[in-house]
């Protein structure tokens, strides 16, 4: 997945949670120091079936000084 986000302070991330199948998998937007940036983080899918996407603030339980501007889901 490529995510193009913005995360202000050095505690915050953004956690990306994949579940698909009963399984879940996820990984952690580290912050930016309040630069955009874009970065390819990984993602477990399986090509068939229905999932699940989601993101959700890490770090502390506010959802501020955090921005996702885009995200694309892709095949490598």
């Amino acid at each position: 997945m490529k995510a193009t986000y913005k995360i202000s302070g050095t505690v915050k991330s953004i956690r990306v949670r994949m579940s698909q199948g009963g399984t879940s998998t996820s990984t952690t937007l580290l912050g930016t120091s309040g630069k955009k940036v874009t970065k390819d983080v990984a993602v477990g899918y399986r090509p068939k079936g229905k999932g699940t996407l989601w993101f959700e603030p890490r770090g502390d339980s506010t959802t501020t000084g955090r921005t996702l501007y885009s995200f694309c889901l892709y095949r490598s």
